[in-house]
């Protein structure tokens, strides 16, 4: 009996001696489940914190101790499956940190000391092949990264950081050949750059100085002929800009002055020496009026830009169908903005529509080849109530 009372007495003791902390809930889920937890002692303290999915399963959970990070992270898929797991240290990220796909096998592995990025860093496949590999030192990229595509036929190659006084980054197409590679010092863009068809052959040519095109810069077709020739100075347009026909000759040629000149492109079909572009550039931005024509469509379209900014947009019929205005529109910092019309080929308005900040807004006018007005809706924005207006069939 006195034994039993001694027991009790203890418990009485300890229980009083020792605080227990308790869950406050900061956050919770639009469907009322919580989100965010904090294990506090009476006294202030943290003892962890937690996050939650919104299906009710634990997402992570953090240690603390002296009220900061410490100890050992976990984290777990929706499904409740461990996603990954790590340590802190006084509130930093020290050792061994790793994710695992949900068949438990390791998905990336990474390493820190006093939360700087340290040693070998790998990532893998499900196949469990390599993904990727990355080397640090005292929180700066150092070494030959490299990674891989899933079936293992290497992807990329970067040795250009700021830690290395010379470097290159070189990618490569899913059948192992080069795609493009360009050079660096201290992980900034120098000398040489070049770039391939899948065939293998050379697309381009061009050089950096300090981080921008500078010098000639060489486009070549697919059968390896010179297609056209820029010249760049400090990242701006300038020089004589040159253009090839298929057999190299040349066809025509712009002069280009700290940026302002005037720039061609080749028609997408048919007599390869025709220009079928045309575009102004003022101290190297867009500003004017440039036209184009798209692969597989009959129309010319034109744009009018000021200082690098595009103000209007219009497309034409071809002479064939009377070369009248096909469309017309406006814009406003880069969006569509007020009137837009379109017309059939015979002139005749097709739609009759206003945009505000690159959203269709007001009344949208839509008429038949007849000209015969068949629907008149108004908009009011996103997820705004849409007036469609009954019209009568006389």
């Amino acid at each position: 009996m006195r034994k039993i009372i001694f027991l009790l007495f203890l418990t009485f003791f300890f229980s009083g001696c020792f605080e227990r902390a308790e869950e406050k809930v900061f956050a919770i889920h639009p469907n009322g489940y919580k989100k965010t937890s904090f294990w506090v002692y009476p006294n202030g303290e943290i003892l962890k914190r937690n996050e939650w999915y919104s299906n009710g399963i634990k997402e992570l959970e953090i240690p603390y101790k002296k009220n900061e990070p410490h100890g050992r992270f976990k984290r777990w898929t929706v499904f409740g499956d461990v996603a990954g797991v790590g340590y802190y240290k006084k509130g930093k990220k020290e050792g061994k940190w790793e994710t695992f796909f949900d068949n438990k096998k390791v998905e990336s592995r990474r390493f820190y000391k006093n939360d700087k990025k340290v040693g070998t860093w790998e990532g893998f496949f499900y196949n469990r092949n390599p993904a990727w590999i990355e080397y640090y030192q005292n929180d700066s990229a150092v070494g030959l990264w490299q990674k891989w595509y899933s079936n293992g036929v290497l992807e990329e190659e970067n040795s250009c950081h700021l830690a290395e006084a010379e470097g290159f980054k070189k990618h490569y197409y899913a059948d192992g050949k080069p795609q493009w590679k360009w050079n660096c010092r201290f992980g900034i863009k120098e000398g040489e750059a070049t770039q391939y068809y899948p065939s293998g052959l050379l697309q381009l040519k061009y050089r950096y100085r300090n981080g921008q095109l500078n010098g000639p810069l060489n486009i070549y077709r697919a059968n390896g002929r010179l297609w056209k020739r820029e010249y760049w100075k400090q990242d701006v347009r300038d020089s004589i800009w040159a253009w090839y026909d298929t057999s190299e000759v040349l066809i025509r040629e712009s002069r280009f002055h700290n940026g302002t000149g005037t720039a061609f492109g080749f028609c997408p079909s048919g007599d390869a020496r025709l220009t079928c572009a045309e575009s102004t550039f003022v101290k190297n931005r867009l500003d004017g009026k440039l036209y184009y024509y798209k692969e597989k469509s009959d129309l010319r379209f034109e744009e009018v830009w000021k200082d690098g900014v595009i103000k209007e947009s219009r497309s034409f019929y071809p002479d064939s169908l009377g070369g009248g205005l096909a469309s017309e529109g406006f814009w406003k910092e880069g969006k569509r903005n007020g009137l837009w019309r379109n017309w059939y080929a015979s002139g005749i308005l097709m739609d009759s529509l206003h945009f505000l900040n690159g959203e269709r807004y007001g009344h949208q006018l839509s008429y038949d080849s007849t000209g015969k007005l068949y629907m008149h809706k108004e908009l009011f924005g996103k997820n705004k109530p849409v007036i469609m207006h009954l019209l009568n069939d006389d």
